[in-house]
């Protein structure tokens, strides 16, 4: 039997219809004069277990189960006051609006539907077989049709009176703890926990930059605070749940079986969805028969549920869940220091998280580092190493020429001149990737011109580009050197491996956005399957995609690459160049996702 200090509105609700339902049924059969023992029996004990209800409902207590209870009854009573009164013909025919209505108060209009299916399937029955009555075979399926027509109207309104009843209850009606309190100068409440014990709390959750210590800390200082005057804190349900992709998944609990454990919520309707949607602590009354909540076995037990988001600014990490067995185990003053609890908490989790993201870029900058070492040692391996190498042995060559032919030593010599000159300017080329001081004196503009007078130099490799000047007023250098970093990285990717003839970048302002810059990186080479190499990135020996993933970053820009076998390559990366634009950025890097 549960009790509770506020009164139970579905129950009021559900027992109003009830008297007005079984007052007009007596109404019908006094009319029809089809009263009979058996009639007045049904109608008697179907008053009698509302007067029960009524008064159960004043003493604000509640049978274990009964919103089912109550329905199964109203559903027993309606099919006996049709079969007593002759089914279709007699005056009772309606009687089934008796169970849609209990189904609709305590089980919203899903229960309605399912009531008026229920009892429309038992009259058919009756009506077919039992009745004596020959019916064609579609009267039960008309009568099947109105039913649910008459629960989905009731259904739906009964949802947005019981919603009304709430708002007005709430907002009119105080509370006996309201009346109970003094008009004097408020004394310290014995529930929230002293400044030390404050200071202590905070302490605790903000001492560690460890993401599971954060979590598992927030659950234990909660219960560790609420079982300071409360001496079933130890029954208290709690757990963590955090977005893992499109769904909530318990990241860390209290007294949570290893099943519920595993379930994931989708968060569409129910208490969570009502957390996340209004972004502010929701209570529940029966978590039990919560949709999605109902799921944990653990729940079932549970007469009270506590709901606070886990939000900070526009991130939302998910929510933390308390549930009780205790009705009125969820006072306001513990509502407050529990949202007070999660409020210190979110900005642990979010500088956990900060701290997580710190190290991995931390990871990424130190593999990039060592990728751009191998790659120059590469390089200067196969390019002037090599040359050098050649120098030394012809002039080796030369040396030992000077002693039986002087004119073929002067032509060698002219060689290692040549080849000499040829080392220099790779070496320049090399240096002029690794710091191109055209950049920092003239922009971006002159920088990717000299570039591609080098690679036509060096690598017989054709670059045109179309560069929108506007743009770069908006692009401070260290930007331009971004994107330059982006130009030079795919364009040495399409020399290498595409076999292009020509690569075209452009710079130029998005097409019905002037906040958004679009670079364009384009080579007519020979293409290749974007997702087949993504998913065997990671055995390559390069990390050219994910240098351009990085650099377009450091931009807060969205890279898409875009490529097939035979089709060639486009490099595509949005620029914000604002503030504003940035989220606009953003949106477009989610409909890339999606």
């Amino acid at each position: 039997m549960q009790k509770s200090n506020y009164p139970f509105l579905p129950d009021w609700f559900a027992i109003s219809l009830r008297w007005l339902t079984l007052v007009c049924f007596t109404c019908a059969l006094g009319i029809t004069r089809s009263f009979n023992w058996g009639l007045a029996g049904i109608i008697f004990f179907s008053l009698l277990w509302n007067v029960l209800n009524s008064v159960s409902t004043i003493l604000n207590r509640r049978i274990r189960w009964h919103r089912l209870i109550n329905v199964l009854v109203d559903g027993l009573v309606s099919i006996l006051l049709f079969v007593f009164t002759n089914g279709i013909p007699g005056p009772l025919a309606f009687s089934g609006i008796l169970v849609i209505f209990s189904g609709a108060v305590y089980f919203n209009i899903l229960g309605s539907i399912m009531a008026a299916v229920a009892i429309s399937l038992l009259q058919s029955v009756f009506t077919l077989f039992f009745s004596g009555m020959i019916v064609s075979a579609w009267l039960p399926a008309a009568f099947l049709i109105i039913n649910l027509l008459i629960a989905a109207i009731v259904g739906l309104l009964s949802q947005q009176v019981i919603v009304w009843l709430r708002q007005y209850y709430r907002g009119t009606v105080r509370s006996p703890e309201d009346d109970e309190q003094p008009q004097v100068v408020p004394v310290a409440n014995p529930e929230m926990p002293s400044i030390n014990e404050l200071y202590e709390m905070i302490q605790a959750i903000s001492g560690t930059l460890q993401y599971s210590s954060v979590l598992e800390i927030t659950l234990a200082k909660s219960q560790e605070l609420l079982s300071k005057d409360s001496t079933n804190a130890e029954r208290l349900v709690s757990a963590v749940m955090l977005f893992d992709e499109a769904s909530l998944v318990i990241a860390y609990g209290r007294r949570i079986p290893p099943r519920d454990m595993k379930i994931q919520f989708k968060a569409r309707n129910g208490l969570l969805s009502e957390t996340l949607q209004k972004a502010t602590p929701q209570f529940s009354d029966d978590p039990a028969h919560d949709p999605e909540l109902s799921q944990m076995v653990i729940i079932q037990d549970c007469q009270s549920a506590l709901c606070l988001p886990l939000n900070r600014g526009l991130d939302s990490f998910g929510v933390v869940l308390f549930a009780h067995p205790d009705a009125n185990f969820f006072t306001e003053s513990k509502k407050e220091l529990l949202e007070m609890l999660c409020s210190q908490s979110v900005i642990a989790i979010q500088n956990a998280r900060l701290y997580e993201d710190l190290k991995q870029e931390k990871e990424r900058l130190i593999t990039s580092q060592e990728e751009a070492r191998k790659q120059l040692a590469r390089e200067l391996h196969d390019g002037p190493t090599q040359s050098i190498s050649a120098i030394a042995m012809r002039a080796n060559i030369a040396q030992k020429l000077m002693e039986n032919d002087l004119p073929e030593t002067f032509e060698e010599l002219k060689r290692i001149e040549n080849l000499a000159r040829k080392t220099t300017d790779e070496i320049r080329h090399m240096l002029f990737t690794l710091r191109p001081l055209t950049l920092e004196s003239d922009g971006l503009l002159a920088a990717l011109n000299t570039m591609a007078v080098k690679m036509k130099d060096f690598f017989q490799q054709n670059i045109e580009s179309e560069i929108n000047k506007n743009i770069l007023l908006h692009l401070d250098v260290a930007k331009q050197g971004v994107i330059f970093s982006i130009v030079e990285e795919a364009a040495n990717n399409a020399r290498k491996h595409a076999q292009a003839s020509v690569i075209r970048v452009t710079l130029d302002l998005m097409p019905k956005d002037a906040g958004i810059a679009v670079l364009t990186i384009q080579d007519d080479g020979k293409g290749f399957d974007v997702e087949s190499v993504l998913q065997s990135y990671d055995q390559r020996g390069s990390l050219g995609m994910i240098n351009l993933q990085e650099r377009a970053k450091l931009l807060n820009g969205v890279l898409d690459i875009q490529s097939k076998p035979g089709k060639g390559s486009r490099i595509i990366v949005y620029i914000p160049l604002d503030n504003q634009a940035e989220e606009r950025v953003q949106a477009i890097e989610t409909a890339f996702e999606s």
